[in-house]
Parts: C-alpha cells; sequence; structure tokens
C-alpha cells in the first residue's frame, strides 16, 4: 500500500505528462470520481490558457523568454509548450547550472542580452523575490514593460 502526495503545482489532473500522472490515472479510472476529474483537467487546461493569453496578450511574433526554473517555472513552460500561438526562445535562470533533466535547457540570464523576444515571463511565486529579479533584470537592460508575471 502506497501514497502519493502530489504537492508541487503541477497536478496530475492539470498536467498529465508529469511524473507519477500515469499512476493517478490508472486509480483514478477506477472510481467513481474518473469522470469529474477528466471534466476538471479539461474546465483547467482551458481557464489556464485563458489567463496565459490574458498576462500575454498580443504579443507581436510571440517570442517569449522565461525566466525561473523552479516549480512555476517548469509549470509555466509545461503550460505554454502546447499553445501554438506562443514560441519559447530562452529559459533563463541565476541557477541554471543546477536546472538538468529538463525538457528544455536552462541558461544563464546573460543570454538574454543575445536573444530577440516580445516577453519575458518570470515565474516566480514570491513576492519579495519576484520584486528583487525585476530590479535585476531592469539593470541588465531589460525594458520594464517587457516583462510579466507567472504566479
Amino acid at each position: 500500500f502506497s501514497i502519493f502526495h502530489f504537492d508541487s503545482p503541477q497536478k496530475p489532473w492539470n498536467f498529465p505528462d508529469y511524473p507519477f500522472a500515469d499512476l493517478f490515472w490508472r486509480y483514478a479510472r477506477n472510481t467513481i470520481f474518473y469522470e469529474e476529474a477528466i471534466k476538471q483537467m479539461n474546465m483547467n487546461t482551458v481557464k489556464n490558457n485563458i489567463d496565459l493569453l490574458r498576462l500575454l496578450g498580443n504579443i507581436g511574433n510571440g517570442k517569449i523568454a522565461v525566466y525561473g526554473a523552479g516549480s512555476y517555472g517548469k509549470a509555466f513552460i509545461d503550460a505554454i509548450r502546447y499553445m501554438s500561438a506562443f514560441k519559447i526562445v530562452a529559459w533563463v535562470d541565476k541557477n541554471y547550472q543546477n536546472k538538468t533533466g529538463l525538457r528544455i535547457p536552462v541558461y544563464p540570464v546573460e543570454m538574454l542580452d543575445e536573444i530577440d523576444f516580445d516577453k519575458l515571463v518570470v515565474a516566480i511565486y514570491d513576492d519579495k523575490v519576484f520584486d528583487e529579479i525585476k530590479k535585476m533584470l531592469i539593470s541588465h537592460g531589460i525594458e520594464e514593460s517587457k516583462i510579466c508575471r507567472y504566479k
């Protein structure tokens, strides 16, 4: 007998391709809640897509750079990968060396100097950390109007 507690933002009912999501769905299929879980997943997908479109708005060619390779950054990358209107052109993080084994490579913040992007999405939960990152990005020459937050 085992118990899995999904304590990250990537819940299997929102991200069915995440690790151990197959176990969740295998057992959920055998419960009376299965159809409700499917319905909730579909509603969450639509809501997430609407939220992302609202966050990013009309951004020209849809070139997005992402700062943050923690759990929120991973959630944002997964959410945006399936939206054909946007293209992830860079994923950066201050601690990029420790971010290995991800679907998309993570690079140092300095890479943004070489990349053309329409929006830089900072995927950070903590307000104080976000404010510090935003100041750092502006000091690196990134226009404040290009910086937005995924929370």
